[in-house]
């Protein structure tokens, strides 16, 4: 892909990202042909929306995706951040997905090094905390495909932060069941067994893929590694509870 379709890739999703919509048809000339070229239109298209950058996340780590793919990251950005309980305007989203993940805070900068970043490091430079991710794309189906979902970000719209997990490490994270409630109702139901993602495992791979491309991460940097349900579209409810049983709640209401 020449410099010239990277650049106009990216601006058909800014623009969208901005005018809050989907482009049905996206050029089949401007799709990525390769991680690489991927990368590069997501990185463009950050830089013309130009919000500052909160974090990343994390899709396709279940151990069943990751037969099939490497995870695919997505930035997020600052003005579709959060703190539990949230309220963020429903207008601001196209269908809006809602997903109960882990999410690491950094405690200490880690920056891009040729030397791999192990478990233990990042464990030991990493708090957890329970998070929702919502999800929207600008490129729907039946276009949207791996390589296309790291070009448009990822599929991020914006980021729930929760409370903080104690003792994460002594947890076994993927047993722990989460679900989600919509108005009180009860709503997607906690994945098991290889639907479900090894978080530690999620957040190095980001900060050794990361490295590859010269990117690091500062502290204080958020990293959300996964859904723990089937992604759910909130539809006409207003508020989303994700549980995680026997650690705790977050909660977002889209007004």
């Amino acid at each position: 892909m020449t410099t010239e379709k990277c650049a106009r890739a990216a601006e058909l999703l800014a623009g969208a990202w901005r005018e809050k919509r989907q482009i049905k048809d996206f050029p089949s000339d401007l799709r990525p042909a390769d991680r690489a070229e991927a990368y590069a239109i997501q990185d463009r298209m950050a830089d013309l929306l130009g919000f500052d950058v909160i974090g990343w996340k994390l899709g396709m780590t279940s151990t069943n995706a990751l037969k099939k793919t490497e995870p695919i990251p997505g930035r997020m950005f600052a003005p579709f951040f959060a703190q539990s309980p949230a309220t963020m305007r429903k207008a601001d989203f196209i269908d809006p997905m809602i997903e109960p993940e882990f999410a690491f805070r950094l405690t200490a900068d880690v920056p891009a090094r040729a030397e791999p970043y192990t478990r233990e490091y990042m464990a030991a430079v990493a708090v957890l905390h329970m998070a929702i991710e919502v999800a929207g794309v600008r490129v729907p189906q039946p276009q949207f495909d791996g390589l296309m979902m790291i070009a448009d970000n990822g599929g991020n719209a914006a980021f729930v932060a929760g409370p903080m997990v104690p003792n994460w490490a002594k947890l076994d994270l993927p047993r722990i069941v989460s679900r989600l409630e919509f108005d009180g109702e009860r709503g997607a139901e906690s994945l098991s067994g290889d639907d479900r993602c090894d978080p530690l495992g999620i957040l190095v791979w980001l900060a050794n893929d990361l490295s590859k491309r010269g990117i690091g991460m500062a502290k204080g940097c958020w990293v959300s590694t996964g859904s723990g349900t089937k992604p759910t579209a909130l539809g006409s409810h207003a508020k989303a509870v994700a549980v995680f049983e026997g650690v705790g709640t977050v909660e977002l209401t889209l007004a």
